[in-house]
């Protein structure tokens, strides 16, 4: 008897036993590659973190100390600087002309300090006479005389009785553009008499934390240079100058080692949170920076390549063991999947024509043919589409050429009757001839190409139309090989840059003004320049004339339709490429060339 199928139970189809078997098949292979890449990568990982870290704290300790370098070799030369000396070196205050001297003195030094690099917001020099030179374009000292600047640093006491060496420390500077105080890092550095080593006043300087930090920022945003008291001279937050270091094991640790440079490891009572801390002594031996790294966003990738290795040959072997079970798993029930998988890729390479054959009767059956429903209409709504399209460009043409200027039929209609209510009625004669003329060869029966001497024809009939109606007498000239003559160009091509020169060139300005034509060619390229000898344009409106020309569209209030239209139609009908552009001198001239392509003229155009 054989046995029945369980109705009730319920239907689980093919891509979702499939889908089942690869997900767990992945969760167990993720979990193994975890596992064991971490038992084998953790130490090695571990190693060459510490390395870095020790390659990067000992680099930027040699960038700091060069930075320390330069700062006290350029107080060094404000100092020693003779007109600073002498000043230094009056009982009572020297005076504002000796004053002035020092202020310059410490303006070009700062001037000159700045070409080299290092920036100083603020700097003071108190004398002990009482002079007083301060420069800050933002900011200022919170003292305003040696014995203040000596009590704000508490050294009234000491400053008398031994050598102060120069040193880092922090000061609360007033921002004049926020008037709040701000803590900002200060280089202080006294000013002695060389024989007897007698203090005859102190420099202070204002040292960027922005800049410093540039310098170490890179190794971790965490970095932090603190002094021996445990004062935070340099931080990522501004906000933290001159607070105390929080972690105050690991400072007494560095200060006692007596080291210049050293790598904790793995000391949770010491680096907190962090595997890996570096530090390194700093301005002098005056500092300590302190850099926490974090190696397993920092880990060096050149020493764990055995690792890597490792790792893409498991995950290979897991990738090469899931499809194998996939294909196990499929079977023939893939067939219609692989079948309609191949007809998309032919349809996605460009067979829009190829359609689907279903070898089933199932929902990938039911796929295929909607599929293929799908193609037919996107193939008929892109054959519409095209058509559309290209009617509309036909139509778009068409009107651009139509656009001529109704002023020139209006003003000639005003000249013809004011000729014949004055008798005039040769002038008024020749006016309709050469307005009837024009329209002729401007409709052309409706061709849209005509021959280059008929578009010059039309050119030749516009300057006799405004020398008859207002009496402008402008010079054609005309420079065109012989065999361009016959060439078919676009039509309306140049009597619009014509009329451009008489409106924008000629009008207001003169009536006896010269137009000239150039026409050449090479083996791919037709150029005609229309060039007058009209006001000419500044350099800013011939950029901007140009950059119209090459918008999409036509602005509300441009003065430029006539050449926008020109344009146009050239780039529908050649691609950008091809079209208009300007070169003008204010009073000298203006000059549009116009590059077409060139084809070889048997009966009609043809490519080269």
């Amino acid at each position: 008897m054989k046995a029945k199928r369980n109705n009730n139970k319920p239907y689980v189809p093919f891509q979702r036993k499939l889908i089942l078997g690869i997900a767990s098949l992945t969760v167990f292979l993720v979990i193994a590659v975890a596992v064991i890449s971490y038992q084998l990568a953790s130490r090695k990982i571990e190693e060459a973190a510490a390395l870095q870290s020790e390659s990067n704290i000992t680099f930027v300790q040699s960038t700091l100390n060069t930075l320390y370098d330069e700062i006290e070799n350029w107080t060094t030369e404000v100092l020693q600087s003779p007109s600073i000396r002498s000043a230094a070196e009056y009982t009572d205050s020297p005076g504002p002309v000796v004053h002035n001297l020092i202020f310059l003195r410490l303006m070009n030094m700062t001037s000159k300090a700045l070409e080299n690099g290092l920036r100083f917001p603020t700097v003071g020099l108190y004398l002990m006479n009482g002079d007083v030179s301060e420069i800050g374009t933002t900011s200022s000292f919170p003292f305003s005389s040696y014995d203040d600047c000596l009590a704000y640093f508490s050294l009234s006491e000491a400053a008398s009785t031994k050598y102060i060496p120069a040193f880092f420390s922090i000061c609360s500077i007033k921002d004049t553009q926020s008037d709040k105080p701000l803590n900002r890092l200060v280089y202080v550095r006294f000013l002695y008499e060389q024989v007897t080593m007698k203090k005859l006043g102190v420099f202070v300087v204002e040292i960027e934390n922005d800049a410093i930090f540039e310098k170490i920022g890179y190794i971790s945003n965490r970095c932090v240079v603190i002094s021996e008291d445990g004062t935070i001279l340099v931080s990522s937050n501004p906000r933290e100058l001159g607070a105390t270091y929080s972690n105050k094991n690991l400072l007494d640790y560095i200060v006692s080692q007596s080291r210049m440079s050293g790598t904790i490891t793995n000391n949770e009572s010491l680096t907190g949170d962090t595997k890996i801390l570096s530090y390194c002594s700093v301005f002098g031996n005056s500092g300590y920076l302190i850099a926490p790294f974090d190696y397993y966003s920092e880990m060096n990738r050149l020493d764990v390549e055995d690792y890597l290795k490792s790792l893409l040959v498991f995950i290979l072997i897991s990738v090469v063991t899931a499809i194998f079970f996939t294909i196990i798993l499929s079977g023939r029930l893939s067939a219609s999947i692989q079948q309609l998988t191949a007809f998309v890729k032919h349809v996605y390479s460009g067979q829009f024509n190829e359609r689907y054959t279903a070898s089933g009767n199932d929902e990938i059956a039911y796929l295929g043919e909607k599929i293929n429903d799908m193609l037919d209409k996107i193939e008929t709504a892109s054959r519409e589409r095209e058509i559309d399209l290209k009617n509309q460009q036909i139509m778009e043409l068409r009107l651009m050429q139509s656009q001529i200027n109704p002023h020139l039929l209006y003003n000639t209609l005003d000249s013809v009757l004011w000729a014949i209510q004055n008798d005039n009625t040769e002038n008024a004669t020749e006016l309709i001839g050469s307005l009837s003329g024009f329209f002729r060869l401007a409709l052309s029966r409706g061709v849209e190409r005509i021959p280059l001497q008929k578009e010059i024809r039309l050119v030749e009939t516009y300057i006799n139309i405004q020398r008859l109606a207002r009496n402008q007498n402008v010079t054609l000239i005309k420079t065109i090989q012989d065999d361009l003559l016959d060439y078919s160009i676009i039509k309306l091509t140049l009597q619009p840059l014509v009329e451009n020169a008489y409106l924008h060139g000629f009008a207001g300005y003169r009536d006896d003004g010269t137009i000239t034509i150039n026409a050449s060619h090479d083996e791919t390229c037709l150029t005609i320049t229309v060039t007058d000898n009209g006001i000419g344009m500044m350099p800013d409106e011939v950029e901007a004339v140009n950059a119209y020309l090459q918008a999409n569209s036509l602005s509300d209030n441009s003065h430029s339709v006539g050449l926008f239209n020109v344009n146009r139609r050239i780039i529908h009908e050649y691609g950008r490429e091809y079209g208009l552009s300007i070169v003008s001198e204010v009073s000298e001239y203006t000059t549009v060339t116009v590059k077409l392509p060139y084809f070889m003229t048997t009966g009609e155009n043809t490519y080269v």
